[in-house]
């Protein structure tokens, strides 16, 4: 989980420096930037034998691209809203009744 923290920490970074290029930022643009990391060899074995699976791959790349877009680190499964690493506040509202009296 502490790796999937770190994947989505640097996709936050990124959506912060395309955004200090002026650089469009979307899903391709992440993608992009996802492929051109270098350092990303040091995913953990999922395997038990020292290997990947695709699906860990995707995963962690999805972690990079959801957070590069919105510029938020994405929570990992199991950890609350209220849990991500400080410096980082989310504001969801909560949804309303449509109940309107007139």
């Amino acid at each position: 989980m502490s790796y999937l923290r770190k994947v989505a920490q640097q996709g936050a970074e990124t959506h912060e420096l395309l955004k200090s290029q002026d650089a469009k930022i979307d899903e391709e643009r992440c993608k992009a930037a996802f492929a051109g990391l270098k350092n990303m060899g040091d995913r953990p074995d999922v395997t038990g034998v020292g290997g990947q699976t695709a699906e860990w791959n995707e995963q962690i790349q999805q972690f990079f691209v959801d957070s590069c877009v919105s510029g938020k680190p994405k929570p990992v499964p199991g950890e609350s809203v209220g849990q991500a690493p400080s410096g980082t506040s989310s504001s969801t509202p909560s949804p309303t009744p449509s109940t309107a009296s007139g």
